[in-house]
């Protein structure tokens, strides 16, 4: 018990101190951008700022201290830290008056432009009345109150997510939204430190050269690109930079995110590579972007320790309520998860397989693990991104299909069979002749086909799906009760054919006037342990017909002639109706066999339209 009561008290400590640890980074975030707002002046960044953090006041009032400290350490210059002036306490009426109204609204949540238009009307009222007040309105025109309102929307865009209480449903524009938000409070709080890092060092190029390289890494193409040209942006309009840089971080981004998947080293490099192009096409490595901040980030993202990267992205998805990053996370458990899966499936596979002793039951067992092994393998390899998930070619092509059959005991025929779409733009056609005869023959058959259908349909392909029946089959021999199979798959986007045959009577494809007979030898399922896996592919045509029997068909007629006449009679009919074609054939059927004992007989007609 007291072991007990020692863990739960470490469990209890570890997660206050990761609590703590996300409320100091939230602190410091937010104190930088206020200093941020103080070092240039931006009004509407800190009424932004207020606004958002007033969106969930029980968290955000405690922050405010935080934006009042950073807005008045900010002073009158980037490197006094602790001197107050008047610019920096205007911003503070600002963000006070902002950050109020929204405290009024409580719960009731604001659309972008309604807290927007607000913040605007705080922002501009303490601004007119300060002008007022020091009778300098005549300096305060239309466009600074533009300017104004456009920095309340670009800041309202950054911190609205970053502290909303809870994110959007999943969907690509919230991730998008996200990694926006990301970017550009990262920036900000860079932005708000004010001191430059020696003299070869700013710190705003150098946040951005490292979210553009850890968000592609990490991400993808479009969001690496994404990061780059946001941050890129934000330098420009900070300190005064060419719009050159912000399309060579683009780029930069876009190399990262190429590389996702690779070794954070190979990342760093062709990121380097990618700026040192850009950076030469002049000659010159200072013409467009100074190689030493990408440089430093290439380093501090090559050998800074994965755990710390890790917890600091914790920190900041959970303020923002990032979903991109938060689906990263899942989407490599789950594949992890899976792959553990697979290869543990592998592993029974091979032990239950026993080629020098035999045993079916055994052989079933193999054969499941082995098949969801490869469909869990697959699974995980889409759930990366590796496979992306196969499109489903539209059809470009319909089908009738017309059944008939004839039951040699009352009602009930050993026959069965299923027509029905298979994934997405397939047309499943399976029939299996159970052998004997009345209810055992039916559901001996019923289950083969049934069974056939729902392992494809769970994403095993058709020889494992075979083998996995013959086997079961086998288990059930001492009733001497076997199936032949017959299994086609049409594709109604290419017209492509495939067709297996197992113990099966012949198939035919009638083109225009011609008849072509297709047959394969073999043994019903369940007599052999190993059965042969031949298959036949073609490409139907618009018109073609495919006529699938079972052995009660071609054996109308005994000996060789049996499925000679079946292709004769049906080049005699001129119908192209499929479910003429279908009753004309069991009836002729009928009239071969004259008096002698019939069998149970079933037609399958399609045509391709």
């Amino acid at each position: 018990m007291e072991k007990v009561q020692a863990v739960d008290r470490r469990e209890l400590a570890a997660a206050y101190a990761a609590s703590a640890g996300k409320v100091l980074l939230l602190a410091a975030t937010v104190f930088l951008s206020g200093r941020f707002a103080g070092l240039y002046e931006m009004g509407g960044c800190a009424a932004a700022l207020a606004a958002a953090l007033m969106e969930k006041p029980r968290a955000g009032l405690p922050l405010l201290g935080a934006l009042a400290l950073g807005i008045l350490s900010a002073g009158s210059g980037a490197d006094l830290w602790f001197a107050p002036a008047a610019p920096q306490l205007l911003l503070l009426v600002q963000a006070g008056l902002s950050g109020g109204l929204f405290f009024a609204l409580g719960k009731r949540r604001a659309g972008l432009l309604f807290q927007v238009g607000l913040s605007a009307a705080a922002a501009l009222s303490v601004q007119i009345l300060y002008r007022l007040l020091t009778r300098t309105m005549t300096h305060y025109g239309f466009q600074d109150s533009l300017l104004l309102v456009l920095e309340l929307l670009v800041f309202t865009c950054a911190f609205r997510p970053f502290f909303r209480d809870k994110p959007q449903e999943l969907s690509s524009s919230s991730s998008i939204e996200a990694l926006v938000s990301f970017t550009l409070v990262v920036m900000t709080a860079s932005a708000g430190v004010g001191v430059p890092l020696l003299q070869l060092f700013s710190l705003q190029r150098l946040a951005a050269s490292f979210l553009a390289l850890l968000i592609g890494h990490r991400t993808g193409p479009m969001e690496g690109a994404t990061a780059g040209l946001l941050s890129g942006i934000f330098i420009c309009f900070v300190t005064g930079g060419t719009p050159a840089q912000a399309g060579i971080l683009g780029a930069a981004g876009l190399a990262a995110g190429i590389c996702k998947g690779q070794s954070r080293r190979v990342t760093a490099i062709c990121y380097i590579l990618m700026i040192l192009l850009f950076s030469l096409i002049r000659g010159s490595l200072q013409t467009y972007f100074a190689i030493y901040e990408p440089l430093a980030a290439a380093l501090l993202f090559s050998f800074l320790p994965v755990q710390f990267m890790e917890k600091t992205a914790a920190c900041f998805a959970a303020g923002a309520g990032s979903e991109t990053y938060y689906e990263q996370k899942t989407k490599q458990h789950v594949r992890k998860t899976l792959k553990n899966y697979g290869n543990t499936l592998e592993l029974l596979a091979r032990n239950c397989y026993d080629p020098e002793h035999p045993n079916p039951a055994r052989d079933i067992l193999s054969l499941q693990f082995r098949g969801l092994a490869a469909a869990l393998d697959q699974l995980s390899d889409e759930v990366a991104g590796i496979l992306p998930p196969k499109p489903v070619p539209k059809a470009r092509y319909r089908t009738r299909v017309g059944v008939a059959t004839y039951a040699k005991e009352g009602n009930i025929c050993g026959d069965s069979y299923l027509c029905t779409e298979f994934k997405g733009n397939q047309l499943f056609l399976g029939l299996s002749d159970g052998m004997g005869k009345g209810l055992m023959a039916a559901r001996e058959s019923a289950f083969t086909v049934n069974a056939l259908h729902s392992l494809m349909e769970a994403g095993f392909d058709a020889e494992l799906s075979l083998r996995i029946i013959n086997s079961v089959l086998l288990l059930r021999s001492d009733d001497e009760i076997f199936s032949t199979v017959d299994l086609g798959l049409l594709n109604l986007a290419t017209g492509r054919f495939r067709l297996f045959k197992i113990g099966a009577a012949a198939t035919y494809v009638k083109r225009g006037d011609r008849v072509k007979t297709i047959g394969l030898a073999g043994l019903p399922m369940g007599i052999l342990r190993r059965i042969s896996m031949d298959s036949v592919q073609m490409v139907l045509k618009p018109g073609d017909l495919l006529v699938m029997v079972s052995d009660g068909i071609t054996e109308a007629v005994r000996g060789k002639d049996g499925p000679q006449w079946v292709e004769e009679a049906l080049g005699s009919i001129r119908s192209r109706n499929p479910q003429t074609v279908a009753d004309l054939l069991i009836r002729r059927a009928v009239e071969q066999y004259g008096l002698k004992e019939k069998d149970d007989m079933t037609v399958i007609a399609v045509e391709l339209i």
